[in-house]
């Protein structure tokens, strides 16, 4: 859907290189931290009922390599365990038309190829890839692991410290059953949306 959504905007031809997570956060760790110190207060002070983060895991730009990369998925709580590969994820219409080597699912996707998803394709550092397609791509993402876990009674060791609470709704021992609350927002809708989960 991104993909048609953003067919028609002026950048849908430009291209950016593509880096590894550790060094896009090297280079930019110090504008990082204070991007992420911002939202987080005006999180904290515009929406109601904002699990605020723990000042423990707030973004540490003195770090380096593993630990900076570590520092930064704690400090937007999101799935620590989970590996972040470089890939796009072609439109379901026109297949493989890159010429891109294949990604095997298991390389983007937390559950063990359970649910069938469409073809991914491996992208390396230094590799120019269309702005529409790391939009497209990383607005699916989710949906591969990223939010997995990220609750108190989820069974991981980094739920309890994310300071999310117990899961709203939906069952915390599936493996995928933290996604919804967060794809979904149910918990900022009508309460008998609640009552009913």
């Amino acid at each position: 859907m991104s993909y048609l959504a953003l067919s028609s905007h002026p950048f849908v031809d430009e291209t950016a290189v593509a880096e590894e997570l550790a060094n896009f956060l090297e280079l930019h760790k110090a504008e990082l931290a204070y991007m992420l110190d911002a939202y987080e207060s005006w999180a904290a002070t515009n929406l109601g009922g904002y699990p605020s983060r723990p000042a423990a895991l707030a973004f540490n730009p003195d770090l380096a390599g593993a630990s900076l990369v570590s520092s930064f998925l704690g400090a937007i709580r999101v799935n620590p365990d989970k590996t972040y590969s470089l890939f796009v994820q072609p439109p379901g219409w026109n297949g493989r038309t890159t010429g891109r080597e294949p990604l095997a699912l298991a390389e983007v996707d937390v559950f063990e190829a359970e649910f069938p998803n469409s073809p991914f394709e491996a992208i390396a550092p230094g590799d120019k890839v269309r702005i529409i397609e790391v939009i497209a791509s990383a607005s699916d993402e989710p949906d591969y692991g990223m939010d997995v876990g990220l609750y108190d009674d989820n069974g991981t060791d980094f739920g309890p410290e994310y300071g999310f609470g117990i899961q709203p709704f939906g069952n915390p021992a599936l493996d995928y059953g933290s996604q919804a609350p967060f794809h979904m927002s149910f918990p900022h809708e009508d309460p008998i949306i609640k009552a009913a989960g």
